[in-house]
């Protein structure tokens, strides 16, 4: 499963909108979408915070391990 795909995997299972997190990140809700469609990629420290918001963590959302 692509990184991509994770963030909104976990996003669904949280059951919140895209808008929500994106107003937790504090950016829009068009270019949090582009993360999840794997149109963009974030940034380090934007990666932090999407970890932070959906409780997951940064070797999960990189391939590094599995665990949530």
């Amino acid at each position: 499963m692509e990184w991509n795909d994770k963030i909104k995997q976990a996003r669904l299972l949280k059951g919140i909108s895209q808008q929500n997190v994106a107003n937790m990140l504090g950016i829009t809700r068009g270019c949090y979408a582009h993360y999840e469609e794997g149109i963009r990629e974030p940034s380090i420290t934007l990666i932090k915070s999407i970890c932070e918001v959906l409780e997951i963590s940064a070797d999960y959302l990189v391939g590094i391990n599995d665990n949530y």
